[in-house]
């Protein structure tokens, strides 16, 4: 497997997706270590804490505060501008797309319903990771 990630946090509000991104992870032999936040205020103490993950995979449609929120935090702080984040939503809406792109991402991708699909989602966001640069800001 190429190099990428050791540790992610994945920001995720809703059991079956996490169970399905579990399950493509384990189909495709990727071993990151994962932290969970269900969440944007569990994502955000998790980022303000040791050890800080590298890499987040980000829902913008979760509790508390959303994705979007999460994002601005992350690139506004020194500490956490470096992360590499993958957002991974439902949310097909341009407004989100560009605000999220706007502030620094590797990919935005739309979750499928269909594992298969969702297979490649993963490789999408494995080859993305794959690649040793950071997000440019």
């Amino acid at each position: 497997m190429s190099p990428g990630p050791s540790r992610v946090l994945v920001v995720e509000d809703d059991a079956n997706d996490i169970l399905f991104l579990r399950r493509a992870l384990v189909n495709r032999g990727v071993d990151w270590e994962l932290d969970l936040a269900r969440d944007g205020e569990q994502a955000l103490r998790i980022l303000s804490a040791d050890p800080l993950p590298s890499h987040v995979i980000l829902d913008l449609k979760i509790p508390l505060k959303n994705g979007l929120e999460v994002l601005t935090q992350i690139r506004s702080q020194p500490r956490t501008r470096g992360i590499r984040v993958v957002v991974l939503t439902s949310s097909a809406e341009k407004s989100d797309f560009e605000r999220a792109t706007s502030l620094g991402i590797d990919l935005y991708l739309i979750k499928p319903v269909d594992f298969n699909k969702f297979l490649g989602t993963i490789d999408q966001i494995v080859q993305a990771w794959s690649v040793n640069v950071s997000t440019s800001l």
